[in-house]
């Protein structure tokens, strides 16, 4: 919680990528209000596949919640630098979701990224998932 108040602060302050932003309250509201409740699959591709349990024991479709993490509508840096505050989310759900919604964006993983990366958060892997998502969001904008 800390960390997303101080990187809130950064963002608001326009301090963190040059940018002023108007209303970064508001992704952070849509990502905690997926704690109670998840927006129901929009199509047959979101009600197939592997599932997960979340921090409550109920099970969500990968598939699903990718789905809803494209819904998102995470387009700027910005944005993703506020995601990268759930990485370390208490909830496997919330993490799939801000990490699916970075990778969109960022495109680290061109292979796609591993599962177990985003479930185990103090792993190699993690911290590897997250040093790769923050040198993408800090690399210029024309670079691939």
């Amino acid at each position: 919680m800390i960390t997303r108040c101080l990187i809130l602060s950064l963002l608001v302050a326009g301090w963190l990528a040059g940018i002023v932003v108007a209303e970064p309250l508001e992704l952070m509201k849509t990502v905690d209000g997926y704690r109670k409740e998840v927006p129901p699959p929009q199509n047959l591709g979101e009600m197939n596949g592997f599932s997960l349990k979340d921090a409550a024991g109920q099970d969500y479709l990968l598939s699903h919640l990718a789905g809803v993490a494209r819904r998102l509508g995470v387009k700027s840096r910005t944005d993703c630098l506020m995601l990268l505050t759930y990485l370390k989310d208490p909830d496997p759900k919330i993490r799939f979701i801000a990490a699916e919604a970075i990778e969109n964006v960022v495109h680290a993983y061109p292979g796609g990224m591993s599962l177990s990366n985003i479930l185990t958060p103090n792993s190699d892997g993690h911290r590897e998932m997250v040093r790769r998502f923050v040198a993408k969001l800090q690399a210029p904008p024309d670079q691939p």
